[in-house]
């Protein structure tokens, strides 16, 4: 599989469940430089999702995934913010890269 296929899939996923009110659209805050609006994640807030992909959550804690934006320049550091619509995600740790998202444990 390309990367190409890969990304355009996860885009195309998004968009569905968007669709579907599964998926958000987020402004991406790093702690210097400016903020990237139109930022396209989807944030899984069940503790039981996170343990059967081998993450530890604490209450208050969610994953979120971050599709990758060329707008985004650098990649995303521990402290930046998610927000989507009036909630806040502060990125606590990385989880994984793979070649269309980065995925985060963030405090919400």
């Amino acid at each position: 599989m390309s990367n190409d296929w890969i990304k355009d899939s996860m885009a195309d996923f998004h968009t569905a469940f968007l669709d579907a009110g599964m998926a958000n659209v987020a402004t991406y805050v790093p702690q210097s430089g400016s903020p990237v609006p139109s930022c396209r994640v989807f944030v899984d807030r069940d503790i039981t999702t996170a343990a059967l992909a081998g993450v530890e959550l604490i209450a208050g804690q969610a994953m979120v995934r971050l599709l990758i934006e060329p707008a985004i320049t650098s990649l995303p550091r521990n402290g930046d913010e998610i927000r989507v619509g009036v909630e806040s995600f502060t990125i606590v740790r990385r989880v994984r890269t793979d070649e269309a998202s980065w995925v985060f444990v963030c405090q919400a």
